[in-house]
C-alpha cells in the first residue's frame, strides 16, 4: 500500500490531546511530499536518538512513539511512519510496500516527540508487526509490536514482563538487556520510570559515575530536583538514551502505568512532600503529566486545558481474548495523604495516630475503584490480572503498620470484605 493513510481516531481522549498539544496531526500533504519523506532505506538512529516505542496495544490497534533530533531552525517538522507485517522479508523488502503509511507534524512545544495511535482493520489480532519512522531524508531502527487477541478468542499461552523502579543513575540496564532478548508477547511497566532527583542520597548513593546526572542539569529550586516541565522531559529524553532500554522498547508494546517518582516522591493529589519548594504543587504535578504523556507510548485521556486532577485518566484495562484482563491502575492521583502526617517518619512507620482505618479513606478514589470492581467483576476472562504500582499488603512489625505510604491503608486487611479502597 504505497499511498498516504489517514489515521483513525477512535478515542475522544487521544483526539483533545491531539488538537490540545499537537503531537500528532494528520498532514493534509499531497502524495508526492509524502513520498518524499519516505525514499530512503537508510538507517541513522542519530536523527532518533531516544529510539522508538509502542504501547497500549489493541485488537486492530497500536500507539506508535518516537522522538526526532531537533532541527537547527527550530520549528514545525514533518515525520512518517510505515507499519508492516513481521514475516520473513527483510526490512527493507518489507518497508517498500507496508500496510500503513502515514505523516505526522511536531515541533519544539511538545520537544519533538511524536506519537501515532492507530485503529485500522489492516492490523489483525495477535499479530505482530514492524514499523519505522522517517524523518531528515533518513529512517529510525525497526520497532516491533503484537497486537491483542480478538475478544473471542482464547490463546494457549499469554508471555509478559513486567517492570519498574528503574532510576538511571543507580546502575545498569543489564536486566532490560536480558529482557530484550526473550519471547515475551508484552511488557507490563508498574511506574518509576523516571526518578524525579539525581542527587539525593536515599536514592542516588554509590550509582557508577558514568551513570550520574550532574545536579545542576534540573531544578529551578534547588539543583538536582525535576519541577518544570523542562526539567521532566530532560529526565525522559536522557533515561531513554541507555541502550538496554530502547531495545526492549524496540522489541515488545509496552502496557504502562506511573507511580510517584515520576512526579514527586510520596506524591498524593497535588502533593509533594519532600519537595525543597512548594508542598502542596499543581504547577509540578500538570508539568509531570505532560511529560509523561509526551514521552511514553500510551494512549491515555489528556487534557492540558483542564486542572491537574481532571486532566488526565491513566487507569485502563487491556482484554487478552479470553484468557485474561489487565487492569492498570493510578494509585497516585486519587489517593488520600498518609494518616498520621507528612513527616518522614510518620510517613513510614504509622505511629497510632487514630485515623489509620477512619472510613472514607481511600487509595483509588470512588470512580476508579468503581472501574476496577466492575472490570473484575464483570469480566468473563479466566485470569484478572491487576496491574497494581504499590505494594499489596500490609506489613506490620510489633503491632505497628509499616509502609502507610508505600501504598497500604493501615487497618485494611490485605484482601479486604466488600472490596477494595
Amino acid at each position: 500500500m504505497d499511498r498516504l493513510d489517514e489515521v483513525c481516531i477512535s478515542r475522544l481522549g487521544f483526539l483533545k490531546y491531539s488538537l490540545a498539544t499537537g503531537v500528532v496531526i494528520w498532514a493534509g500533504a499531497g502524495t508526492a511530499e509524502a513520498r518524499e519523506l519516505f525514499r530512503t532505506s537508510t538507517v541513522a538512529p542519530e536523527l532518533f536518538p531516544q529510539s522508538v516505542a509502542s504501547g497500549d496495544p489493541r485488537p486492530d490497534g497500536i500507539v506508535l512513539w518516537t522522538r526526532v533530533r531537533p532541527p537547527r531552525r527550530r520549528g514545525e517538522v514533518r515525520v512518517g511512519y510505515r507499519v508492516a507485517p513481521d514475516d520473513d522479508r527483510s526490512d527493507a523488502a518489507a518497508f517498500r510496500k507496508p500496510l500503513l503509511s502515514g505523516v505526522a507534524r511536531t515541533g519544539p512545544d511538545r520537544d519533538y516527540t511524536v506519537k501515532v495511535q492507530l485503529r485500522r482493520p489492516e492490523l489483525e489480532p495477535f499479530r505482530s508487526y514492524r514499523y519505522r519512522f522517517y524523518y531528515g531524508g533518513a529512517a529510525s531502527r525497526t520497532g516491533r509490536f503484537k497486537t491483542l487477541p480478538a475478544a473471542a478468542d482464547s490463546p494457549g499461552r499469554l508471555r509478559f514482563a513486567y517492570v519498574s523502579c528503574q532510576d538511571y543513575t543507580n546502575g545498569y540496564y543489564n536486566a532490560l538487556g536480558a529482557l530484550a532478548r526473550e519471547r515475551v508477547d508484552f511488557v507490563v511497566h508498574l511506574g518509576d520510570y523516571i526518578y524525579e532527583t539525581v542527587a539525593e542520597e536515599s536514592f542516588q548513593g554509590g550509582g557508577p559515575p558514568e551513570r550520574r546526572i550532574p545536579p545542576s542539569a534540573l531544578g529551578s529550586r534547588r539543583p538536582g530536583e525535576a519541577d518544570t516541565l523542562e526539567d521532566y522531559r530532560f529526565l525522559y529524553k536522557k533515561y531513554k538514551t541507555d541502550r538496554n532500554l530502547q531495545r526492549v522498547h524496540e522489541n515488545f508494546a509496552f502496557i504502562m502505568t506511573w507511580d510517584d517518582h515520576e512526579f514527586a516522591n510520596d506524591s498524593f493529589e497535588v502533593f509533594a512532600p519532600d519537595a525543597s519548594g512548594r508542598m502542596r504543587d499543581p504547577e509540578r504535578r500538570a508539568a509531570a503529566s505532560r511529560a509523561w504523556v509526551e514521552f511514553n507510548p500510551v494512549g491515555v485521556y489528556f487534557d492540558p486545558a483542564k486542572g491537574p486532577l481532571e486532566q488526565i485518566v491513566v487507569y485502563r484495562s487491556f482484554d487478552f481474548g479470553r484468557l485474561a484482563t489487565l487492569v492498570m491502575t493510578d494509585e497516585r492521583l486519587y489517593r488520600d495523604g498518609p494518616p498520621c502526617g507528612l513527616e518522614t517518619r510518620n510517613r513510614y512507620v504509622t505511629p497510632g495516630c487514630g485515623r489509620e482505618s477512619a472510613p472514607g479513606r481511600t487509595m483509588l478514589g470512588p470512580l476508579q475503584k468503581e472501574f476496577l470492581l466492575q472490570k473484575i467483576t464483570g469480566s468473563r476472562s479466566t485470569w484478572k490480572i491487576w496491574g497494581n504500582e504499590v505494594q499489596f499488603m500490609q506489613t506490620k512489625i510489633l503491632n505497628t503498620f509499616l509502609g502507610a505510604e508505600r501504598g497500604i491503608l493501615p487497618g485494611v486487611p490485605p484482601v479486604p470484605p466488600g472490596g477494595v479502597y
